[in-house]
């Protein structure tokens, strides 16, 4: 957070956006009150990341002193992607701030229109199936990957979302395969491999688990979670 502290700090707007990339992941809540005031940052990129950091916090009235700056960043935010509203990737984006903002039907729309202008475009079928399974419609999140998968084969990602999904719908075989399929398209992601291994061993397949942590080992000798799993 020290370091991240003094990113904030940085002249360089490109610095400041990557200390806000770093706090992604941290509740929205959490993180209000450190970086509230770049949502009227003199760079255009460095309030377009802080106000999709924030957007949930549309949803929470105790956050309403932040609304106004907020409720400005977000417009401008959706101009900006306007400029490139012939794009899935503009489609993706829109979808995801709509779903931080909790209007999910107006997430699935965005995410269905992505698929509208590029059918093959993988992050639009993903993000709609994880917002299908976030909504209990798994088996409809299934299907769309299914789907997707068919036009194009060879998306390692689709894969291992489709083995995902089939984990919690009880296809454990099914999600087995899938993994495994996103392993081979993607080897160099280690987090392919332990998923996939996490789920051999869960289907009491042990000594297969251990193999293929083993296998991954010798791709990504000093990575710690593939490590942390074998031992």
């Amino acid at each position: 957070l020290d370091l991240v502290d003094r990113g904030l700090e940085d002249p360089d707007p490109l610095v400041r956006r990557g200390a806000l990339l770093a706090i992604t992941l941290a509740p929205p809540e959490a993180i209000a009150g450190r970086i509230q005031g770049f949502l009227n940052d003199s760079s255009l990129i460095v309030r377009m990341v802080t106000a999709e950091l924030l957007a949930p916090l549309m949803r929470n009235p105790e956050a309403a002193e932040l609304h106004p700056s907020l409720l400005r960043a977000i417009s401008e935010y959706r101009k900006v992607q306007g400029i490139n509203a012939d794009r899935p990737e503009t489609h993706v984006n829109l979808g995801a701030l709509e779903a931080r903002l909790g209007d999910a039907q107006a997430a699935l729309a965005c995410y269905r229109e992505a698929l509208r202008k590029e059918p093959s475009f993988g992050p639009a079928s993903v993000n709609l199936a994880d917002l299908l399974r976030a909504l209990k419609r798994d088996e409809e999140g299934v299907q769309v990957l299914q789907d997707a998968i068919t036009r194009v084969p060879d998306d390692a990602g689709l894969h291992h979302a489709l083995g995902l999904a089939l984990v919690r719908t009880g296809e454990k075989e099914g999600a087995i395969l899938s993994l495994a399929r996103a392993v081979q398209l993607a080897p160099e992601s280690p987090r392919y491999a332990l998923v996939h291994a996490v789920a051999l061993h869960d289907s009491d397949r042990v000594e297969d688990a251990i193999s293929a942590l083993s296998l991954a080992l010798q791709i990504h000798p000093e990575d710690r979670d593939l490590k942390g799993a074998l031992l």
